[in-house]
């Protein structure tokens, strides 16, 4: 078995936390908050349960670090308080094309008064992400790769492909 495929239960928490900490990594300066060292552990515990191997959360952890603007707890996308602030924002950042990678505007409220503006760690949009959540087959893409996640995962070195089959994220790499 290689180091990469070995079972999350394998990671030392003490050391872990003690590197996240270090000033190089870069990654939360010196010091975690309380929020920071909750989620994280929540993710460590549900990736052990679920025997994870420490590549795939590795992966997890730097999207559930990107989209939750590093606090590692579950948010409303542009961290607003409610849906009405968050549309507002969201709104005005695609008129003022500063979302080139969106086609139509996800968070604007359908027929029945919902958004499907991004909620959690990770962020989902559009119906189809909260469908796919429910979902005990494999998530397709809406994106047209007709591909499942796991499939993706075998065949590319990179997590980018996963990664865009849920979300065309502009950043896959800089997350990896």
């Amino acid at each position: 078995m290689r180091e990469d495929d070995a079972p999350s239960e394998l990671v030392d928490r003490i050391a872990f936390f003690a590197a996240l900490r270090r000033r190089e990594r870069g990654v939360s300066g010196t010091s975690l908050k309380q929020g920071q060292v909750d989620g994280i552990t929540a993710i460590l515990d549900e990736a052990e349960r679920r025997g994870t191997r420490t590549n795939d959360l590795a992966y997890a952890m730097a999207t559930v670090y990107h989209e939750t603007s590093r606090t590692m707890q579950p948010v409303m996308e542009t961290l607003a308080d409610n849906v009405d602030t968050a549309i507002a924002r969201l709104e005005k950042a695609w008129k003022a094309g500063k979302l080139k990678w969106v086609k139509t505007p996800y968070w604007r409220k359908d027929d029945n008064g919902k958004s499907w503006l991004g909620r959690g760690l990770v962020q989902l949009t559009h119906p189809w992400s909260a469908f796919a959540l429910r979902t005990s087959g494999p998530v397709r893409s809406a994106g047209g790769t007709g591909r499942a996640v796991p499939e993706m995962q075998k065949t590319r070195s990179s997590y980018g492909g996963p990664d865009r089959v849920f979300r065309h994220v502009e950043s896959a790499d800089s997350m990896c």
